[in-house]
C-alpha cells in the first residue's frame, strides 16, 4: 500500500491532479490557528504546473466520519448535477 505524502508539519496529504487534499491532525495544532485540537480536512489548489506553491485553501473540521461521507455525497451530488 502507498504511504502518503507529507507536509513540513507532517500531516498526511493526498495529490488528484492540481488539488491537494491534508488530513490534519488536531494534535498536531498550533495553538494560535482555528479549529484548536480539532482534526480538520484542508482543501488547497496548486496555482500553477511549474512549482509547488499552494492557494490558501479552505479547512473543514471533522467531528466523525459522518463529516467525511456529507463532504463525499455533496461531490457526488454536483457531479450528478451537471451529468
Amino acid at each position: 500500500m502507498k504511504t502518503f505524502d507529507q507536509d513540513k508539519n507532517q500531516n498526511n496529504y493526498i495529490r488528484i491532479n492540481n488539488i491537494r487534499i491534508t488530513y490534519i491532525d488536531g494534535g498536531k495544532r498550533k495553538n494560535a490557528k482555528n479549529w484548536k485540537g480539532k482534526d480538520t480536512i484542508k482543501i488547497q489548489a496548486y496555482k500553477n504546473d511549474y512549482n509547488e506553491t499552494l492557494f490558501q485553501g479552505a479547512e473543514v473540521p471533522i467531528n466523525t466520519s459522518k463529516t467525511l461521507i456529507k463532504i463525499i455525497a455533496a461531490l457526488c451530488k454536483l457531479h450528478e448535477k451537471k451529468h
